[in-house]
Order: structure tokens, then C-alpha cells, then sequence
């Protein structure tokens, strides 16, 4: 009896928690977020988009669609936070569209938005953006393959890889003239446990971009193995 008591009474603890979440989240429902860039038939020159819209009170997260217009195609749905959210887009015309939402509610969609992104031989602007590994990726492992993603303007690029031991930074490899958007880290290069940063730069003719980074965390020591002191194994206790 006291079991179904407690599991009744835990039930409508549950039920009254999710209740309060609801009541004390703003509901958002008939607001809409509105756009700031790019705005309706806008042109972007290169790769790097830039998504903004005002700040929603209430909002926790907001999620963004982009599809390319003549195919409808979608290349873009996740959810974020903030109020801008970068992306890489190759030359096309594109609809956008965003809502705002939070634990209980969400908007509905504004109406979508329509841009085009045209090609710009100018990697000034543009920016590389990199596939793999994730940003503080946490390995035991001394090979690694970096990616990144393709720039239609670019002819070649270089990688940098800086050594952080003990707070103290080098310049530990550094390769030019890639013509492929993947490089392989081995253990000539991950020698020792160390935060690596990698960083990659698209180069042409008449201009480059500015260097990507993100870490690698490499850790090849074993851990200590637990020891369990009590109890001991087939130890028999009588609990009176």
C-alpha cells in the first residue's frame, strides 16, 4: 500500500512540475520573429551567409529553415540560440524562413524570405567553414582526419597546426598548396598529449581568406583503474 501511495504521489509531483513549466513560460504563440538579414531579394557575394532577426521576448531558441528555391531542396534546419546564426551556401537562390520557440510554445513561421548568393573570386570575404573534427574534440587516438568544406574560388589551402603544452604555444606543422579539402594527422605530427589547434585558410590568385580553427584534445594516458576495497568479493554479511 505504501508503494502505490508513493508512486501516485511521485506521479503528481511529475505532472506538477511540467504543469509549472508551462505556466511560467511566456506564451509566444501569436508573436512572429522578425528578419534582419538577408532581407527579401537580397544578393550575397561568396560563401559565408549571415542569418539575423530581432530578439523575441520569451523565446528560448529559434529554428531556421533554408531551402533553394527552384528545387525546394533543404539545406538548413536546425534549432539555435541568439539572434544570428552563420552558414555556408554555395552560388543559388535560396528562401528562408525562422520561429521562435520555448519549453511550452512556439511561433509560427514568418513568411519566408527569398535571397540569392552569387560567386565572388574575393576570398577576403568568405570564410572556410570545417566539417571534422568537432570544436574540443577529445581523442586517445594519434590519427585524425581533418575536413573541411570546398570554396569554389579558392585554388589551394593551408593548414596550421599549433602545440599547447603546459600554456605554451607553438607553430608544431604548417602545410601549403592543399588541393583537397581533407588532411590526415598522424603520430609524426600528434607526438604527445597536447591541445592542438588546427587551422585552415583558402588561397587564390589575388586574395585568401582568414584562418579557421578549432582544438583537438589528445589524452593517450590509461586511467587508474578503481579498486574496490569493501566489500570483498563472495563476502558473506549477515545485516541483522
Amino acid at each position: 500500500m505504501k508503494k502505490l501511495i508513493s508512486v501516485s504521489l511521485f506521479t503528481s509531483l511529475l505532472f506538477l512540475i511540467i504543469g509549472c513549466d508551462d505556466v511560467f513560460e511566456e506564451d509566444i504563440t501569436n508573436d512572429l520573429v522578425t528578419v534582419s538579414s538577408p532581407q527579401n531579394q537580397s544578393v550575397i557575394n561568396g560563401n559565408s551567409v549571415q542569418f539575423k532577426w530581432n530578439a523575441l521576448k520569451g523565446a528560448e531558441n529559434y529554428r531556421i529553415q533554408v531551402v533553394e528555391e527552384n528545387t525546394q531542396r533543404n539545406f538548413l534546419d536546425s534549432l539555435v540560440t541568439g539572434n544570428s546564426f552563420t552558414f555556408n551556401l554555395n552560388p543559388g537562390n535560396y528562401n528562408w524562413r525562422i520561429r521562435a520557440e520555448n519549453f511550452a510554445y512556439q511561433t509560427a513561421y514568418n513568411f519566408p524570405t527569398s535571397f540569392s548568393v552569387i560567386f565572388s573570386n574575393d576570398l577576403f570575404t568568405q570564410t572556410v567553414f570545417l566539417n571534422s573534427p568537432s570544436q574540443n574534440f577529445y581523442t586517445n587516438r594519434d590519427t585524425i582526419i581533418l575536413t573541411w568544406n570546398n570554396i569554389q574560388a579558392a585554388d589551394t589551402y593551408s593548414l596550421e597546426v599549433d602545440k599547447t603544452v603546459q600554456g605554451n604555444t607553438i607553430t608544431d606543422f604548417q602545410i601549403g598548396d592543399l588541393t583537397n579539402n581533407s588532411y590526415t594527422l598522424n603520430s609524426t605530427i600528434l607526438m604527445e598529449d597536447a591541445i592542438y589547434t588546427w587551422k585552415i585558410k583558402a588561397v587564390n590568385e589575388n586574395s585568401e581568406t582568414e584562418f579557421s580553427s578549432r582544438q583537438i584534445l589528445l589524452d593517450t594516458q590509461v586511467p587508474n583503474q578503481p579498486f574496490l576495497n569493501t566489500p570483498i568479493l563472495m563476502e558473506l554479511r549477515i545485516v541483522q
